[in-house]
């Protein structure tokens, strides 16, 4: 049977800056994961949700990557 924890605020804001990083690929599962030591992966996941926490509003694109990345597939 699993456990629940309640969110410490120095949680919740480590997911705010996080999250937006690890769906934008910066930094990667296992990274992202270590700092929530006592969390699955699925409850870092709805709990962002919950936040209504995406990469999107973080996102800024770089140009000339965006351009090399559709030159790569052909868009």
């Amino acid at each position: 049977m699993l456990r629940k924890f309640a969110w410490s605020k120095e949680e919740e804001e480590a997911l705010k800056e996080l999250y937006p990083k690890y769906l934008q690929g910066l930094i990667d599962r296992e990274d992202f994961k270590s700092v929530f030591p006592k969390r699955t992966f699925e409850s870092l996941k709805r709990k962002a949700d919950r936040l209504e926490i995406t990469g999107k509003s973080y996102c800024k694109i770089n140009k000339r990557k965006y351009n090399q990345i559709i030159k790569r597939i052909k868009i």
